[in-house]
């Protein structure tokens, strides 16, 4: 384990040694024992040795065989080793505890770990990264702590689809598709699904903010009335919330932006109810500027506390690059957009667009 200093002491990162040993030692006393400490991961284990067992024996009985004892892995580790293990397990009603232990200290090393990077990133030199970049990126990686788990989703079992198409066929809310409202569309994309990426495309100046505006309202109108709480979150990086907000209103009111900004309006009271009926819809929005990682955090804190089900971002390309994309090309930075905007939707299990 790595030792950290924090001012003129000598600390060791937290961890529990006795309860890795025990969980250990009673997971090889009792396979059973797996499905109460399934949530650990080898990672999770402040002792690499202890991890190293620990995945080993449970790969043996996630691959199905009868009995994983220390027998079984007697050549592969210490046999001194593995004697201790036994004399230190715990009984099973006692794994649960000491597993969410073993967890419990990988996190504190995790959040320590995360503070450190902040730490000294704060004291470096220039040029370096923006004391707002590197807010962000502890913000974001301690969210990701908080959440529980930095190493992913769970893998999908053949089952888990097979129930989730139940679900869509029953029509279980939230379980299918959202529709845009626009049938054309909806008739060649099906919907947009969750853990999906959707990129939409025409040359400039062809109305595609317009259609997002239309398609963040329709989807808003659905989601309010099925009552979840779950809300569209929309970043304008290409215009600013203000001139959003004025194309709402026209399409809602069939009167011209520039109408409206001018305050041409003849009846006043058609326009103050569509823009009560806007204001009541679930939707966030967003304007510049942002960069990649100042996107993320606020795409992560938006969906903890307000459920995002749609995130519409118009557009990738006004993303902008963090002190660590600085030196990348054009040809680097457009997929590695994608490529993080695909995995966001996948981690916070919406669809993007």
């Amino acid at each position: 384990m790595n030792d950290f200093m924090f001012g003129s002491s000598l600390r060791l990162p937290p961890s529990n040694l006795q309860a890795e040993q025990a969980v250990l030692g009673a997971l090889l006393a009792n396979n059973k024992n797996r499905e109460t400490s399934g949530f650990l991961l080898a990672a999770h284990f402040a002792d690499a040795e202890n991890g190293k067992v620990y995945a080993r024996v449970t790969e043996l009985i996630d691959a199905g065989h009868e009995k994983v004892d220390a027998i079984t892995i007697s050549n592969e580790f210490d046999h001194a080793m593995l004697a201790n293990l036994l004399s230190s397990m715990v009984s099973s009603i006692g794994v649960p505890e000491y597993a969410h232990e073993i967890k419990n200290c990988w996190m504190r090393r995790q959040a320590i770990e995360a503070t450190r990077i902040a730490h000294e990133a704060a004291f470096g030199g220039e040029p370096g990264p923006t004391i707002q970049n590197i807010m962000a990126d502890v913000t974001a990686r301690l969210a990701e702590i908080a959440d529980g788990d930095l190493t992913g989703e769970r893998a999908a079992t053949a089952m888990d689809v097979v129930r989730e198409a139940e679900a869509t066929k029953r029509g279980d809310i939230g379980s299918g598709p959202i529709f845009t409202g626009i049938s054309c569309i909806d008739s060649l994309i099906h919907g947009m699904w969750r853990k999906r990426f959707y990129i939409m495309m025409s040359r400039p100046m062809t109305g595609k903010t317009s259609i997002m505006c239309q398609f963040a309202r329709n989807m808003a109108s659905v989601l309010l009335a099925e009552g979840h709480g779950e809300h569209v979150h929309i970043f304008c990086l290409d215009t600013s919330v203000s001139d959003f907000q004025t194309m709402s209103l026209a399409q809602v009111t069939g009167l011209p932006a520039d109408q409206i900004t001018a305050g041409e309006i003849d009846d006043w009271y058609q326009l103050t109810q569509a823009a009560m009926t806007i204001d009541a819809l679930p939707i966030i929005v967003d304007g510049p500027p942002f960069d990649l990682a100042s996107f993320r955090l606020r795409a992560r804190a938006v969906k903890r506390k307000n459920k995002t089900r749609v995130l519409f971002v118009d557009h990738r390309a006004l993303l902008r690059r963090g002190p660590d994309q600085a030196k990348m090309t054009e040809v680097e930075w457009v997929p590695y957009v994608g490529d993080a905007l695909k995995m966001l939707s996948s981690e916070l299990d919406l669809s993007l667009v």
